[in-house]
């Protein structure tokens, strides 16, 4: 065989090896062909290179081409291999130069959106249903209390049964977003919006393997632990004391089986993405992978329980001093470290695999990203109000947020009375308004400005989550409403109301759009994600602003002109 077919044989296979992550693998090869052309190599000795550290031994070397990266191709069980600290490391520079990897997370938050909702609701029929019948009867009648849970205990497992469900299609959505992202950080490509969804096609895949993961981790666990309470329930009706100890002993095994089973099962996305094994060949293939990279995977949960320790004693200690900074926390967790985090998983999974990752070197400021893509995402919401395209996703998100407004007000003073007589007491300030005002609006701004974004991006995957989303929030007004006078309404809600309800209405309305173009421009949906992404990061000035009048002005308002206290 020639050398010039040796050279075609070669750059073939190479072709083949990255089709399997990429999309556009011809320009991927270039790319890093050209990085050794730049570096003094001639185009076969490139393609040598190439082949050798993909399908031969452990090369390190540094690329001095457009992305200036460290490159690493490690073979198994090579000691040479970063570890995940390291990979850690180089993570935090890929995500200031791909901030887009936040949007799997976002992606995430949207979709759980509705186990957070069916979780809400069934809450809130349990609550009314208790309050109807009133707390001091249920005391004291013990009859009536066993009654009720034997009248609803079979809901108990259905609810269960959904949750999972859920659950696993929340992750479904997220892991196959953020692996797709991964894979092309990881080969030295810049993300882009379409590089973040092209992993949505394989959601059903990842659903089926996480159904029976989510099973076996949580859903088995809960239901032993909620059969055992039940029947702990009656027994102490009973007048048996003994049998709370078994329901210890129960909920202790129970935890530590979910403990190891979510230790174990932790690469089953991956191997269902990467590998495209089945959901049985996938639970096998993770144990198996997590053996074998069991201290990386260790550190990555104990790196967790770090920094979950940490936001915790934080957020507990300036509670003391009655500065709250929860929600703050919990946005930098959420859209900053758990992306980083698992962006550094997915490449232990690839290393431990025998896969070459790239290791960004370079970083941006992360305060200085943030302010420009703030500045851009202003100029974006501008474009996004006045453009006549997008007026009706508007009407449309008006409409949604009247029309259940409109039915929480109407169960408010009928079918919910219990409940809401239960939330809504007027003449009472709620007792968080009492906290610092600086710390209170940090506390509203988050919250509100976390919803915004992920309605924003509600429509991906799932067009009726932006409806929802408007369903929910404008349920929960209505039902305050129908406790409340006009007058008490305008001065307690007003003040902040004229900004924030605005911007969530645009925030919806963006996901709205963003649901039709993915069911009907879906060409075109990539770039509209980037935009509607933007218009989320530009509504951040008016949350803010709506927050501190809120944390400031409307108590001051409520105080003086209602005289509630």
């Amino acid at each position: 065989m020639s050398n010039a077919q040796s050279y075609a044989d070669k750059y073939e296979k190479i072709v083949e090896y990255y089709q399997r992550y990429y999309v556009n693998a011809v320009g991927i090869v270039e790319r890093k062909i050209r990085s050794y052309v730049e570096r003094g190599y001639t185009r076969e000795e490139a393609i040598e290179m190439l082949y050798t550290s993909i399908f031969g031994k452990f090369e390190y070397g540094y690329s001095r081409g457009a992305y200036s990266m460290y490159n690493y191709s490690v073979a198994p069980n090579y000691e040479g291999k970063p570890s995940f600290l390291t990979i850690l490391s180089y993570s935090y520079n890929a995500f200031t130069l791909n901030p887009l990897l936040a949007v799997p997370v976002l992606i995430r938050d949207s979709i759980s959106y509705f186990q957070s909702a069916f979780i809400f609701f069934v809450l809130v029929f349990l609550i009314n249903s208790l309050a109807s019948l009133g707390f001091s009867n249920i005391s004291d009648n013990l009859s009536l209390l066993l009654s009720l849970i034997d009248h609803l205990s079979y809901m108990f497992y259905v609810v269960l049964a959904l949750v999972v469900v859920i659950m696993s299609a929340v992750e479904a959505f997220y892991w196959s977003s953020m692996i797709s992202a991964t894979l092309r950080v990881s080969g030295g490509a810049w993300l882009t919006s379409k590089g973040v969804i092209h992993g949505l096609g394989r959601v059903m895949d990842l659903f089926k393997a996480l159904v029976i993961a989510n099973s076996v981790k949580i859903g088995i666990p809960a239901a032993i632990i909620l059969t055992s309470v039940l029947g702990a329930i009656r027994s102490m009706l009973g007048g048996s004391i003994a049998t709370i100890f078994i329901l210890i002993a129960v909920i202790g095994l129970m935890g530590i089986a979910y403990i190891a089973s979510s230790f174990f099962l932790t690469f089953v996305p991956h191997t269902v993405y990467i590998e495209g094994y089945g959901p049985t060949k996938a639970v096998k293939e993770s144990i198996r992978m997590v053996v074998r990279s069991f201290s990386d995977v260790l550190i990555y949960y104990l790196f967790w329980i770090v920094v979950q320790s940490i936001a915790a004693t934080t957020a507990y200690m300036l509670s003391l001093l009655s500065v709250s900074i929860s929600n703050l926390i919990a946005f930098i967790i959420s859209v900053i470290v758990t992306p980083i985090m698992d962006l550094s998983l997915t490449e232990v999974y690839l290393l431990n695999t025998n896969r070459s990752i790239s290791m960004w070197v370079k970083r941006r400021n992360l305060l200085g990203l943030i302010s420009r893509y703030i500045g851009a995402g202003i100029i974006e919401l501008k474009s996004f109000l006045f453009r006549p395209e997008n007026y009706p996703f508007i009407l449309l998100s008006v409409f949604a947020f009247i029309l259940s407004s409109i039915h929480g007000y109407f169960l408010g003073i009928d079918y919910l009375r219990p409940f809401r007589d239960l939330i809504v007491r007027p003449g009472r300030i709620n007792p968080i308004m009492y906290q610092s005002p600086f710390s209170l609006a940090l506390e509203i701004f988050f919250n509100n400005w976390k919803i915004g974004l992920i309605s924003t991006v509600s429509g991906v995957g799932t067009p009726i989550l932006p409806a929802l989303i408007a369903y929910v929030n404008g349920w929960l007004l209505g039902l305050v409403s129908s406790k409340l006078t006009l007058y008490e309404l305008l001065v307690a809600i007003g003040p902040h109301g004229v900004i924030e309800l605005p911007s969530l209405i645009i925030a919806l309305a963006a996901g709205f759009k963003l649901g039709f173009y993915y069911l009907f421009r879906r060409k075109l949906f990539p770039e509209e994600l980037k935009r509607c992404i933007k218009v989320g990061i530009g509504l951040a000035p008016l949350f803010l602003l709506a927050a501190v009048i809120e944390a400031t002005v409307t108590p001051a308002l409520i105080k003086y002109l209602l005289g509630w206290s």
